[in-house]
């Protein structure tokens, strides 16, 4: 009965021996209300109100209803060709590859979701998920894979045999609809890899080990930082939580209080906010904040928006595997990586930073987020805080792997792995 056994200490607690002793504990079991039902939401402010009945803060009913509130509608045609040659040649000491892939992408955008294409229920009016009739962008992109390897045709001693490999090879992903922060259609992510080396194999091919020098250029590859939009998602949401909070037609602050004297009327604060923001990005967040008269506001979003990075990888991998008995097998694997990366999230560093600079000149950096409750973060402080990527320059950096092999992780960490048979 084959096992494993590890050359450390497992990483298991002891009382788990196998997959039915896993236990979840601790999980939230709360139920939803069902549509019809009336549920309750209580919130407070600081300070605290004091009811009549001697309760603390504020009830409100809401009536759960099945309502198509947000949503999306993408449409992708990928038309592709592919055609491959493999030769054998020298009595199959040169093995050839030649690959070929043509691939046309057609993305299609919905024409749009402006907040006044709204039922007088509140509910989205489903023609603004209407599809554009012509392609938002149409991509054609040819790639190749080439390869060669070499046995070499000489007898070694011990039943030993050599070869050399080279590899060429190109990626193009069709990846959708991405935009950028500044609502600019982003390219898809395209690549390059080249490896060579050379491969041992002794004791009759019951023993193998193989030596590859790799490098990889990738560009517009998706990555996920903090605040993506650059800060415009941010303004968007605290602004909109003004009207909901604190305008003084619904109650609440009036402006001037709102703002510590920098505005006022609420209209004049609202276009300072959007005068933050290039006026093509703010269109696309469709923004308005008198929709359903003093009920609320509405606001979309960027379509497909997303962060992207380039980066180059380069480094060297190691691969031991081998039957050393009819019970007995082997596996070992070291690597060395040493990844560049550049050009990560430029357009939402900049537009993140450009908007910074605007609401430092004007004061608005200096505004709390909920100035109803008593709240003391201010923008600039959530700027930074929405816009983790504001903490580092935008400039080339190296990361070094020297990490476990999981996952397919490049690392000088050898896991080794021993199976043996009864």
């Amino acid at each position: 009965m084959p096992s494993i056994y590890y050359l450390t200490d497992s990483l298991l607690d002891p009382s788990i021996q196998n997959f039915s002793d896993v236990r979840i504990n601790n999980y939230i079991d709360a139920g939803f209300p069902d549509v019809g039902e009336t549920y309750k939401v209580h919130y407070n402010t600081r300070p605290p109100v004091i009811n009549a009945d001697g309760s603390v803060g504020f009830v409100n009913e809401f009536i759960t209803e099945d309502t198509l509130w947000k949503g999306n509608r993408t449409l992708r045609e990928i038309e592709s060709q592919a055609a491959s040659w493999q030769s054998y040649l020298f009595n199959g000491n040169v093995v050839g590859l030649l690959g070929w892939r043509r691939d046309e992408a057609k993305n299609f955008e919905r024409v749009g979701i402006n907040p006044l294409q709204r039922l007088p229920s509140g509910e989205l009016d489903t023609a603004g998920f209407a599809l554009r009739s012509d392609p938002s962008t149409v991509v054609e992109e040819d790639i190749l894979t080439k390869s060669v390897v070499v046995h070499l045709p000489f007898d070694f001693p011990g039943g030993t045999e050599i070869s050399v490999h080279y590899n060429e090879s190109e990626n193009f992903e069709p990846a959708g609809i991405r935009r950028d922060a500044r609502n600019q259609l982003i390219a898809n992510p395209i690549g390059e890899t080249e490896d060579y080396g050379f491969t041992i194999s002794m004791m009759d091919r019951r023993l193998s080990a193989r030596f590859n020098w790799f490098e990889t250029v990738n560009s517009f590859a998706t990555t996920s930082i903090g605040g993506s939009s650059g800060g415009v998602g941010y303004l968007v949401g605290v602004s909109t939580g003004f009207y909901r909070r604190d305008a003084d037609l619904r109650g609440g602050l009036t402006a001037p209080e709102a703002t510590d004297g920098l505005f006022d009327t609420w209209p004049e604060f609202y276009s300072a906010v959007e005068a933050l923001v290039p006026p093509d990005v703010w269109a696309a967040y469709e923004v308005d904040y008198n929709a359903n008269n003093i009920e609320g506001s509405t606001s979309s979003s960027i379509q497909g928006l997303t962060a992207t990075q380039d980066f180059q990888s380069e480094g060297f991998e190691f691969e031991l595997t081998g039957s050393i008995t009819e019970n007995w097998n082997v596996f070992m694997n070291i690597s060395k990586q040493e990844t560049v990366l550049s050009n990560v999230a430029t357009p939402a560093f900049e537009l993140a930073n450009d908007i910074i600079a605007k609401a430092r000149a004007n004061g608005m950096v200096n505004l709390t987020q909920s100035p109803s409750v008593g709240s003391t973060i201010t923008w600039e402080q959530q700027l930074v805080n929405n816009n983790s990527f504001l903490w580092r320059a935008p400039r080339p950096r190296k990361e070094r792997s020297l990490l476990s092999n999981a996952s397919g992780a490049r690392t000088w960490c050898p896991p080794i792995i021993l199976r043996m048979a009864d």
